[in-house]
């Protein structure tokens, strides 16, 4: 396998990934905790040496602190890579699982721009958001 194909995982909170570093050894990159242990889905891949990890716990959390430290272009970001996730799983998924996570994308990617325009003032509105996604991802 090349250390630049992307490798698609499912993993318990808490667990670590393994893939091949670029010299051919191998990394582990410990995965952020998700409280009550609830399953996080985790997209792992290298691009000039660096990985990336996808985690729609991980970009929620991210969001938060960055809107609730007044950093609203990070939580925008961090919002655009939740929106994103949520595409991804859509265009696998079927039926109202699909449209669940459809309708959450397009929630997600309009908050994110409320958020970089400044005009949300609340984080109650990014967890009222993160709360219908969770609930479309468990779908």
């Amino acid at each position: 396998m090349r250390s630049s194909h992307a490798l698609g995982l499912v993993l318990a909170a808490g667990a670590a990934v393994a893939c091949a570093a670029p010299d051919g050894g191998e990394r582990v990159a410990p995965l952020p905790t998700v409280p009550g242990g609830t399953e996080i889905y985790t997209q792992v891949g290298t691009s000039g040496g660096l990985e990336e990890i996808v985690d729609p716990a991980y970009h929620m959390a991210n969001a938060r602190r960055s809107f609730e430290s007044g950093r609203t272009h990070g939580a925008a970001d961090e919002l655009e890579k939740l929106a994103a996730f949520l595409r991804y799983e859509a265009d696998s998924a079927v039926g109202d699982r699909r449209d669940a996570l459809e309708t959450s994308h397009g929630e997600i990617e309009q908050l994110a721009l409320r958020v970089r325009r400044g005009e949300v003032e609340s984080s109650a509105l990014l967890e009222s958001a993160f709360a219908r996604a969770r609930a479309a991802m468990r779908r």
